[in-house]
């Protein structure tokens, strides 16, 4: 039965759940319930919140949870920078990314115990993604992500890191270099490429499950195309020789003069099956 305690100062819990909040779309205290309502001693997990500078979401934040959460603040919007500083900030063996529009089932945690015990060889997993849909829009948008992030979960070979509900050790995540937060958005396939590389395995935890808030909305996912582009463009213009680096090539549509593509859907993804199987990376399914 779960036990109402937060882990004390001084204590190191199992879990730190990391819950950035620049993008909750409005669901943040669903996804704030769900977590504080799940089936395993409280005790085990910290919650931590990277909170943006919204003055009125700070306040409300603070009255809701007094002092069951960590707190961090940031001047960023950005998720990724968000994640990168909760990610700072833990104190769990494990670190659970996801996001303030995922509201998470009660056995979620209770089930990623028992994948850790059952799997010595998994580094990480990610958990599996079931979308809300509220619009036509939404409905499409999720349409279009879930086959990538299904392929990307079962087959494609090492983009296997979905940050709606991604589990990992925290100290493969530090070795692997963390999130780039000067990348935005593509820092998570570096992030994949990197464990893959370093022969770190990341499987695949269907049975415990997030619902997934799709927006439904052109403007945010333009926002997401260009911060990826941005961030992919910015990586490989480097002297790259890091691990995974020659996981992460030039897309074959940048090559071709005169032709732009894949600018409706996650970057690269069309370009990443021409060179080998379907994939999703970490934020595949906004």
């Amino acid at each position: 039965m779960q036990n109402a305690r937060a882990p004390c100062i001084g204590e190191s819990p199992l879990f730190s759940i990391i819950i950035p909040l620049d993008d909750h779309r409005g669901q943040w205290r669903q996804s704030w319930l769900g977590w504080t309502s799940q089936s395993v001693d409280r005790s085990l997990y910290e919650i931590i919140l990277a909170v943006p500078p919204d003055a009125q979401l700070r306040a409300d934040i603070e009255a809701l949870v007094g002092d069951d959460a960590h707190l961090e603040y940031s001047e960023s919007n950005h998720d990724i920078e968000l994640s990168a500083l909760g990610a700072a900030k833990a104190r769990g063996s494990y670190l659970f990314f996801t996001e303030s529009h995922c509201r998470p089932e009660p056995d979620v945690l209770e089930l990623c115990l028992r994948a850790i015990e059952d799997h010595a060889d998994w580094s990480g997993f990610s958990c599996r993604s079931i979308p809300v849909c509220h619009n036509a829009l939404s409905e499409a948008e999720a349409a279009m992500y879930q086959s990538d992030i299904e392929f990307g979960m079962k087959v494609h070979p090492w983009l296997k890191v979905l940050d709606q509900c991604f589990v990992t050790r925290r100290d493969v995540y530090e070795e692997c270099g963390g999130l780039r937060t000067d990348l935005g958005h593509f820092s998570e396939w570096v992030l994949a490429a990197s464990y893959y590389a370093r022969g770190h395995v990341i499987g695949y935890l269907d049975g415990a499950c997030v619902h997934h808030y799709y927006v439904g909305r052109l403007d945010e996912l333009e926002t997401f195309t260009l911060d990826f582009v941005q961030g992919q463009i910015r990586y490989l213009s480097e002297a790259r020789d890091d691990p995974g680096s020659e996981l992460l090539e030039i897309p074959l549509d940048w090559s071709k003069q005169g032709r732009v593509r894949c600018l409706a859907r996650p970057p690269c993804i069309e370009s990443t099956r021409a060179r080998q199987p379907r994939g999703a990376g970490l934020e595949a399914a906004r």
